[in-house]
């Protein structure tokens, strides 16, 4: 738009690579134009037209920009390329099928050039090249003027022009000259840039610290010498960029209100993922924000299935299960293949008590996907419970074919030998378990029960100081030290660990463990080592 707001220039009978890419986040579309001329409107005629000078069918001319005094306009120019393997002329977005030359071993390159030309009402004229920033065997593009009409800031690369990995931003005089690299780039793209009104400040978006464009602000000073860049670190939220700003010459107190009519379910449902993610860390009020988002995205399309699903987990998040069970069933109303809700169902029947509901939800989870281990392994966990382990090794080899090495499968086969007295196959799994740093404690101790049964008792000790290096407070791994040491007639450290694992029990949830904790304690006091007992052979289990 022209300063004083009667002209709009814009690119038309334009023609794009508009490409999405999958295989880099940050970097998640190719976009650049291979034809196009300049065209204006007049709001006050009423009229539009091409400009001549930057209507050249044979070139792309893009990225016009006004100079500050309204006469002349920048942008960028390139010959034309066109494409020969497009399907649908008609269509904005193209495959890479559609245009093979920018993505095979040649990767065919793509350089702009800064022009500048007088617009004259709309008459336009000769367009010259941009001297510092045309003929450099570089791509120049996104021109913008210092509203002072003193400078040009500019993004360079190599080919291309919107995201691209290497773009910097370059300084020179408004009419042309020796352009130089400014201070502030950082590693990655650095773009979108837009000048403050008084041509003191300079904002630009950049991707240095991930897939997400950040924006950070430098001052330039007179000479045109721009400082190291602050990050405009409230400007954006994780998994969400900030990018195109623009600076607004009024008063802080001038926007009283911004309205979001441009949001939709898929803005909230985003909206709270992101709080979910900030939540995930610990905070339970950003959980709370992240639900009001759900419930504001279900309030504008209540048969969003995905919304109802990650509304009934936040609030199992924040241990709000009963609230989030009917979020899950309408998720599993409006589609009945939603296994993740379906999935959640099973284990909050599962936790309630209600193990044949349980056990039919966790195979109709399976019978959806039979890749879904969770659901097969809360199978595993109900067969147990019934003392069926023959059904349960049967549910665990399937899960190893899908997932050979994952650590619940393996464990909970080492836990089946090891009560079957199968202490070579238990030790086995659980070995291949320990070496993967599983997430909990219990194959440390069970690994080490079971060597102490065979005599191993330096193995023993060996995974007891693994296990205590990941879990230092575990009292069940302290008790077993205990009896471990105690084995080598080191009764006074013995005695010390069976203390502290006596201290670490919770009396109210683990009055076994202190009886337990109790008797090795007052048969290592009195110079006795402790018998390891339980069933599957002599001490398989403590």
């Amino acid at each position: 738009v022209s300063p004083d707001g009667r002209f709009a220039v814009a690119t038309v009978k334009d023609r794009s690579v508009f490409v999405a890419l999958d295989d880099d986040l940050a970097y998640s579309q190719l976009f650049f134009p291979l034809r196009g001329v300049l065209g204006w409107y007049d709001s006050q005629q009423k009229a539009f037209g091409t400009l001549p000078g930057a209507d050249d069918p044979q070139l792309v001319q893009t990225n016009p920009v006004w100079t500050p005094d309204g006469q002349s306009l920048l942008f960028a120019r390139a010959p034309r390329y066109d494409l020969r393997k497009v399907r649908n002329p008609d269509s904005p977005m193209l495959t890479k099928e559609e245009c093979p030359e920018f993505f095979g071993p040649e990767r065919r390159k793509m350089r702009y050039d800064l022009y500048r030309i007088p617009f004259n009402g709309g008459r336009g004229g000769q367009a010259l090249p941009l001297g510092g920033a045309a003929g450099n065997g570089k791509s120049n593009f996104f021109p913008r003027p210092s509203p002072d009409g003193r400078w040009v800031v500019f993004c360079q690369a190599d080919s291309y022009m919107l995201l691209q990995p290497d773009s910097q931003l370059y300084i020179m005089p408004l009419e042309g000259g020796s352009p130089r690299r400014l201070v502030a780039n950082r590693a990655g793209m650095n773009s979108w840039h837009s000048w403050s009104s008084n041509s003191r400040w300079l904002v630009f978006a950049s991707k240095v610290n991930g897939p997400y464009t950040q924006l950070f602000l430098t001052h330039i000073d007179e000479e045109g010498q721009d400082s190291v860049p602050v990050l405009l670190e409230q400007f954006t939220t994780p998994q969400r960029a900030a990018n195109i700003p623009e600076f607004v010459p009024r008063a802080a107190d001038y926007i009283k209100e911004i309205r979001p009519l441009f949001l939709n379910a898929d803005s909230f449902q985003g909206a709270g993922e992101a709080l979910v993610a900030i939540g995930g860390q610990g905070s339970k009020e950003d959980l709370e924000k992240a639900l009001a988002m759900y419930r504001k995205a279900l309030e504008l399309d209540p048969k969003d299935a995905t919304a109802q699903l990650q509304a009934g987990l936040t609030l199992a998040e924040l241990g709000r299960p009963e609230e989030a069970v009917g979020y899950w069933r309408e998720a599993v109303r409006l589609d009945p293949g939603q296994k993740d809700a379906l999935y959640n169902l099973a284990l909050f029947e599962d936790r309630s008590g209600r193990l044949s509901e349980a056990a039919a939800g966790y195979q109709q989870v399976v019978n959806l996907d039979p890749n879904f281990v969770q659901a097969r392994l809360g199978l595993v966990v109900l067969h147990l419970r019934q003392g069926e382990a023959g059904e349960a090794k049967v549910e665990l080899r399937e899960i190893l074919k899908i997932k050979p090495d994952w650590e619940h499968a393996l464990f909970y086969l080492g836990r089946i030998a090891m009560d079957e007295g199968n202490l070579e196959e238990a030790r086995g799994y659980l070995e291949r378990v320990v070496k993967g740093a599983p997430g909990n404690p219990e194959p440390y101790w069970r690994l080490a029960v079971l060597c102490l049964v065979q005599e191993r008792n330096d193995e023993a000790l060996g995974h007891l100081k693994n296990g205590l290096a990941a879990f230092p407070n575990n009292p069940n791994l302290m008790d077993v030290q205990a009896v471990a040491l105690a084995r080598k007639g080191r009764f006074a450290e013995a005695k010390d660990w069976a203390n502290k694992a006596l201290e670490r029990v919770d009396p109210a949830t683990g009055g076994g463990a202190v009886k337990v904790i109790t008797r090795h304690l007052e048969e290592i006091s009195a110079g006795r080592v402790p018998q390891l007992s339980g069933g599957g052979g002599p001490g398989a289990r403590a």
